[in-house]
C-alpha cells in the first residue's frame, strides 16, 4: 500500500504540523536551550503506518531522528543541525542527515541531503525560508528526491491570537499554501487551527503547557484518504 499513496521519503519533506514548524528551520537553534521533542504520526488512519520523530536540541546544535513506514517498508533520517546569529536579528542555519530505505527480502538503499534555513524576527513578526535536498538526493535512476522549500511568516497580534502563512513548494512545481491562526485561550493552553492547500484539507490542534512539558495533538484530514 506504501507504493501507491507515497513517493520515496514524501512525508520528509515538510513539517508535520504546525507545532513542529520551529524545529523544522536549522536557522532556529540559537536559543541557549535543551530540549527533546517526541512525535508519533499515523497516516491515514491505516495501522501500522507510523511516523516516529525525535528532535534534541542542544543549544545551537540539533539532531533528529525520523523513522517512517512498517514491517515491509521503512525510511530512515539521522540528522545534524547547526545555527547561529550572522547580524542581530538574524539566523542562517545548516543541516545535513542520512537518509536510508529498505524493503522486506529487498535492497537497502543510502543517501544524504543538505538542508538550509534562515529567519528574521523584529517585535511581533517572524519570517524564515529554507530550502532541502540542495544535493537532490539520488538512490536510483528512478528515485530521486526534489527540492523543497518554505516561506513562513508569524505574525503576533496580542497575547492570545497569532497568525501564520507559508509558502510550500517542490522546484517548478506551481507552489502551494498553508495559513491559520494560533489562539491562547489561557495561559497553558493553545489551539491552532489553519487550511493546506495541496491537497485542500483542515489542519487542527491544541496544545497543553504544564511548566517545562508540552503535550500537544494536532490533526488533518485528506477528503479520500482520511485521517492523520
Amino acid at each position: 500500500m506504501l507504493i501507491f499513496l507515497f513517493t520515496v521519503f514524501e512525508s520528509f519533506l515538510f513539517p508535520p504540523s504546525f507545532f513542529w514548524e520551529s524545529r523544522f528551520n536549522p536557522a532556529n537553534l540559537v536559543e541557549k536551550r535543551i530540549s527533546a521533542t517526541f512525535n508519533i504520526e499515523n497516516k491515514f488512519s491505516i495501522p501500522g503506518l507510523n511516523k516516529y520523530n525525535l528532535f534534541l536540541q542542544l543549544n545551537n546544535f540539533g539532531f533528529t531522528v525520523v523513522s517512517f513506514g512498517n514491517e515491509f517498508y521503512r525510511e530512515n533520517l539521522l540528522g545534524l543541525g547547526l545555527g547561529f546569529e550572522a547580524i542581530k536579528g538574524f539566523h542562517l542555519g545548516l543541516d545535513i542527515s542520512l537518509l536510508n530505505y529498505w524493503i522486506e527480502n529487498g535492497n537497502s538503499e543510502y543517501s544524504y541531503t543538505l538542508k538550509v534555513g534562515s529567519s528574521y524576527g523584529k517585535g511581533s513578526f517572524k519570517s524564515s525560508l529554507w530550502f532541502t535536498n540542495l544535493n537532490f538526493p539520488k538512490f536510483s535512476e528512478i528515485d530521486c528526491l526534489p527540492l523543497g522549500y518554505e516561506l513562513f511568516t508569524y505574525y503576533q497580534g496580542n497575547e492570545q491570537l497569532s497568525f501564520y502563512f507559508s509558502v510550500r513548494g517542490l522546484e517548478i512545481n506551481f507552489p502551494f499554501f498553508n495559513f491559520g491562526l494560533d489562539f491562547h485561550p489561557y495561559q497553558i493552553v493553545k489551539f491552532i487551527l489553519g487550511v493546506n492547500t495541496e491537497p485542500l484539507k483542515p489542519e487542527y490542534g491544541m496544545a497543553i503547557q504544564l511548566g517545562r512539558l508540552e503535550l500537544s495533538y494536532s490533526g488533518s484530514n485528506h477528503r479520500q484518504l482520511g485521517l492523520t
